[in-house]
């Protein structure tokens, strides 16, 4: 169950990560304005969302900015292989989310929120591409 979880989480992050940085229409990348903005918007919605510090959600967003960038370099992989390279990407993420927060219950809420947000965020794409 937790391997499926792991798996579920790893796959909805990737998701995420390709669309993130694409414009409505193109796959273009984010201006460095747009994504300070958009990284202050995720830094507070963390703050309200996990009750995090200020410096716990830079701490997260640090963490995911760093594990984004490992994840882009798999897209060329087989999928087997990037799915194991996904898995490990993923232990890592939990292991430095622990260090950064020294708590490990709380890295794993940050984990279980950012599963449900990526759940949400799939959501809300199929409804939108009317599936």
């Amino acid at each position: 169950m937790k391997k499926l979880f792991l798996l579920l989480v790893v796959m909805s992050i990737t998701a995420t990560i390709s669309t993130s940085f694409a414009q409505p229409g193109d796959r273009m990348q984010m201006t460095p304005e747009q994504m300070a903005a958009q990284k202050e918007k995720q830094k507070a919605k963390l703050m309200e969302d996990l009750k995090l510090t200020d410096a716990q959600a830079d701490a997260v967003i640090g963490v995911q900015t760093e594990m984004r960038k490992q994840m882009m370099e798999l897209r060329g992989l087989e999928p087997e292989e990037r799915m194991a390279k996904m898995k490990e990407i993923n232990e890592m993420r939990m292991k430095k989310y622990t260090e950064a927060l020294k708590d490990e219950a709380l890295a794993k809420k940050v984990m279980d929120y950012e599963a449900e947000q990526n759940k949400l965020r799939m959501e809300r794409r199929k409804e939108q591409s009317g599936q």
